[in-house]
């Protein structure tokens, strides 16, 4: 919004639902309501931000992101016999695997010592020696859209379930057995999936094609659909492609969507829109791919321009970025998060690494030590062959 002066004012309308790429618009000055026309979707839709005809706003109400120093950044409250952890200013680098021929779309860590890497329609599971345990090449790739997703996911069992290039959803038994977990839609293309560590329920992100929308579906451990969240608190879509899909402490379903104007949309367990990030449109364009939530119910997803990991509050305030060394073709696209370990796993897709970091400072009162990732008193590096 711009006065007649050619002053600005505020942004209106920060990536609307149902419309994300808003194209065309008209002013009702009867009814003081705007029509807005979407790029895509074939679709018009009508928005009330005005309560009288003449409008007084306040340049100084235009509210901007909070950001605060990653040093003096405290979790409120800690666990039992646990003092209260931390973000520290400068992240340790703990290790790198190179894994060869294969770029890291999306990794997942099984335990400290063990990841699941996928990239195309590869599937690698490697130690922290950079050793391949086992290999697969039944994952889905649709070529014409991208490759960027969260085509596998690990549960609390350690069991890995992933998108078959058929778009079922598959299970891998200890055996290494692939059996079918959730079949196919008739018009849904199976994106991104994650096990919830809260209820052991399968969360899956969806996108159709011809409409360019996207919906996330909730099933239990049976394959059951239980929950279906897709449209907010006014009927319009929340999701237009759904690439990476996690959640948060309190249960928060988070997903992380690539495709044009990147954006992070997080609702609630219950499928309330709660907020989309960025609230704000930032210097530079944001290109959201990898998402991952920490300890401390830090949302932390990586941005490919210009290459950069973006540490949010669970309320969707942007913190920091996280000052990891990153060039320009050392873009992250992919991230897990240890939990016992505290450890970020960093998977880059342009010079094939996974690289653990440690960026929380945690002091166990009773033993009176941090714990430990792999690798954590010497600095290696490993190759795939």
């Amino acid at each position: 919004m711009i006065d007649r002066d050619g002053q600005f004012l505020s942004y209106l309308l920060i990536r609307p639902s149902g419309i994300f790429y808003p194209r065309s618009l008209s002013y009702d000055v009867n009814t003081h309501r705007l029509w807005v026309g979407s790029e895509y979707y074939n679709k018009v839709c009508c928005f009330r931000y005005m309560t009288q005809k003449v409008a007084c706003i306040d340049l100084n109400q235009c509210i901007y992101d909070v950001r605060e120093s990653i040093t003096n950044i405290v979790i409120t409250g800690k666990r039992q016999n646990e003092s209260p952890m931390r973000l520290m200013s400068s992240p340790k680098l703990l290790q790198s695997v190179r894994v060869a021929h294969m770029c890291c779309d999306h990794i997942a860590c099984v335990t400290s010592d063990r990841i699941w890497a996928s990239g195309r329609d590869k599937l690698l599971l490697i130690n922290t020696n950079g050793e391949p345990l086992h290999y697969r090449e039944d994952l889905f790739n649709d070529e014409n859209v991208g490759t960027y997703s969260a085509r596998h996911t690990v549960n609390s069992d350690n069991g890995l379930s992933y998108i078959h290039r058929n778009n079922n959803i598959h299970r891998l038994s200890q055996e290494k057995k692939s059996t079918i977990f959730i079949n196919k839609g008739h018009f849904w293309k199976h994106w991104c999936n994650f096990w919830s560590t809260i209820t052991n329920d399968l969360l899956v992100g969806m996108y159709r094609e011809e409409t360019w929308t996207g919906v996330v579906f909730r099933y239990n451990q049976t394959g059951q659909l239980t929950q279906t969240v897709q449209h907010d608190s006014t009927g319009l879509e929340l999701y237009c492609m759904p690439n990476y899909i996690t959640e948060n402490n309190n249960g928060d379903i988070i997903v992380s969507e690539f495709h044009r104007a990147g954006a992070v949309v997080v609702t609630d367990r219950e499928g309330k829109h709660r907020f989309t990030y960025p609230k704000h449109p930032q210097e530079f364009t944001f290109r959201s791919l990898g998402i991952c939530t920490d300890a401390m119910s830090h949302i932390l997803v990586c941005d490919s321009f210009p290459g950069s990991i973006h540490i949010l509050h669970k309320d969707g305030q942007f913190l920091s970025l996280l000052n990891i060394e990153i060039s320009f073709f050392d873009s992250p696209t992919s991230l897990s998060y240890g939990v016992k370990s505290n450890c970020l796993w960093v998977g880059s897709k342009d010079n094939h690494t996974v690289s653990a970091y440690r960026y929380i400072y945690q002091h166990n009162a009773l033993t009176g030590k941090i714990p430990q990732c792999p690798k954590e008193n010497e600095l290696s590096c490993s190759r795939l062959v």
